[in-house]
């Protein structure tokens, strides 16, 4: 693993590192065995936290495994929380403060997966259960059962406010967007209706994006249900990583995606608070970058990186206005 100055290229630090979780703040979590001669403890880990911009480790602790399994959350400022099972009968859930510092907040029922969104942790039973629990991440207080519904699969699930977003399909040709207060209460929900191919949907801060790439529906919303505007454009492409439906800027205040025009390839770059478009740029205009091949970073909502897929050279345009 390497860390890259985007703006040098110059290699930061480098570590033979396998194992290891990137967080958007600035932080790096890494696993490797405890190597005791316990039994008990000979499946635990050593997780550690270093500083993503200078690789220095922050703080290390053990990770118990329990042996009936675990997993993991990481959520901001280097902190963590870790869920251990215990023989198919309930989880607990601890907690590594800024410091490493682990403490034991408590104890939840059984169930095949948690997951932390927010201020939410969100149970299902097993793969194949049309149930998700949802609890207080403060209290571990039961708030809800959300039925046939699934939690946004990109981004956050969770707007600055607190309001859990989910979605449910309705017959492959419709969306359901339901949204939770902080308290478990259904706040609203938008029906959506489709052609082809699920809509992608994205939080940002306290605004929900729907974005239906076939039909080239683009729609903004607020947290509270309300419209806030929408454009439509020809069917486009999300140039993004298979864990994100579109290439969002690192501040989140704008956003980019591909569009195929008889012209050719195009990139375009909207404003995330009001979808204002920005920049469109024609890729007939840049001879050493692949709009649909390269890695594409947005930093701001000028600035653009592009990293070929041999991984070998960094490219950075700042676009004029």
């Amino acid at each position: 693993m390497e860390n890259i100055n985007g703006e040098t290229g110059d290699i930061r630090w480098s570590k033979p590192e396998f194992d290891y979780w990137l967080t958007s703040d600035g932080y790096m979590y890494t696993f490797k065995p405890a190597e005791t001669d316990d039994y008990e403890r000979r499946f635990d880990d050593i997780i550690t936290v270093s500083d993503l911009t200078t690789g220095k480790p922050i703080w290390s602790s053990i990770n118990p495994y329990f042996r009936e399994g675990r997993s993991s959350d990481f959520t901001k400022n280097g902190t963590a929380y870790s869920f251990t099972y215990h023989k198919n009968k309930y989880a607990t859930l601890y907690y590594y403060d800024e410091k490493g510092k682990r403490s034991k907040k408590f104890i939840l029922p059984y169930m095949q997966h948690y997951t932390i969104e927010g201020n939410f942790i969100l149970g299902q039973p097993g793969n194949k259960s049309p149930y998700t629990h949802v609890f207080d991440l403060s209290t571990g207080k039961k708030l809800t059962v959300l039925t046939n519904e699934t939690t946004l699969p990109y981004g956050n699930r969770v707007t600055d406010d607190g309001t859990l977003i989910t979605r449910k399909f309705i017959n492959n040709r419709e969306l359901e967007l339901r949204a939770y207060s902080p308290t478990g209460a259904l706040k609203w929900k938008y029906d959506f209706s489709f052609k082809k191919g699920p809509p992608e949907i994205f939080i940002i801060h306290d605004r929900v994006l729907y974005l239906e790439q076939t039909a080239g529906n683009i729609m903004l919303m607020s947290s509270d249900g309300k419209f806030i505007t929408g454009v439509n454009e020809n069917p486009f492409y999300m140039q993004g990583e298979p864990n994100s439906p579109l290439k969002m800027a690192i501040d989140l205040q704008s956003f980019m995606y591909i569009q195929y025009t008889e012209q050719g390839i195009e990139l375009v770059i909207r404003d995330s608070n009001n979808l204002r478009e920005l920049y469109r740029v024609s890729q007939n205009d840049w001879n050493d970058v692949r709009f649909n091949r390269d890695e594409l970073f947005l930093n701001k909502q000028n600035e653009l990186f592009f990293i070929p897929s041999d991984g070998q050279t960094i490219r950075k345009y700042q676009l004029l206005p």
